[in-house]
């Protein structure tokens, strides 16, 4: 009998917010911006899982599509969702790329199905800044709910060098309003994923760059949500990955490698009895 030979797909610019859902900020810029990419296997014989990733730029740049950092993800047995999402350099600010983020993990739940994936294996991810939305949308229910959709559903959370502390365009822009008060190196606000801790949250994995060369602190900021999920909130399943000699710009595709060894030991194990 012949080998099923998957082949893929991709398609470019949908629109993911249903017509007229509330929202803040410039709906206009939301209407520009607010669509992603898919990238899916188009002959398989079996449901797949699909993995959205939110790209970086610290929320005043990127944009979605495959790139150096990201393309081992192709031709890998899943779905690769990519999402743009406002910018703070454009007229959005708190909590706009938040809102946009959940919008679109709510059209994967909603549409996956119809490409022939698996509605119960959607996993996030991004870097940098699309860590940080990753993981507070995972760890904060507020922003799924507004979809009618239960974070806890999710069959993972996978943030790579991500911000676990309140994002620091958020305490940007608040310095820039009046009487917003004085800077704050870290926070840990409602608006940090530390901030959410749960015992029933989805699987995690965390995976950063060096504590010498990733970010200042980042590595320290991971650490700690890990060690605070698993000693605090009693979370059962979260892990944190520190790579040694890997920077904030290099950090990608060896934590990829190991994201998608995570992600199909997690599918294999909701598979067995």
């Amino acid at each position: 009998m012949a080998e099923n030979i998957i082949t893929y797909q991709q398609q470019n610019d949908l629109s993911y917010y249903p017509q007229g859902f509330p929202g803040s900020g410039d709906l206009s810029y939301r209407a520009e911006r607010c669509k992603l990419d898919i990238y899916y296997p188009v002959n398989s014989e079996k449901k797949f899982p699909t993995l959205i990733w939110f790209h970086g730029g610290g929320m005043v740049g990127g944009a979605k599509g495959f790139n150096a950092h990201i393309s081992i993800l192709r031709e890998r047995g899943l779905a690769v969702v990519m999402p743009n999402y406002r910018l703070a350099s454009g007229p959005a600010r708190c909590p706009d790329y938040l809102e946009d983020a959940a919008a679109a993990v709510a059209w994967v739940f909603q549409n996956i199905a119809q490409y022939g994936g698996d509605a119960n294996s959607i996993y996030l991810s991004g870097g940098s800044a699309g860590g940080y939305l990753a993981a507070m949308l995972g760890l904060d229910r507020r922003w799924l709910a507004r979809h009618d959709l239960d974070a806890r559903n999710l069959a993972g959370i996978m943030p790579v060098s991500g911000q676990m502390a309140t994002h620091f365009q958020i305490i940007n822009e608040r310095r820039n309003t009046p009487g917003g008060g004085a800077y704050h190196p870290l926070l840990i606000d409602e608006f940090a994923p530390l901030f959410h801790l749960s015992p029933d949250a989805a699987p995690i994995r965390l995976y950063v760059g060096d504590s010498d060369l990733d970010w200042p602190a980042r590595a320290e900021e991971n650490r700690l949500l890990a060690s605070s999920l698993t000693r605090l909130a009693g979370h059962p399943d979260t892990r944190c990955y520190v790579l040694p000699g890997y920077g904030h710009g290099d950090v990608y595709v060896p934590a990829l490698v190991l994201l998608l060894k995570h992600l199909w030991e997690i599918e294999s194990r909701k598979k067995t009895p």
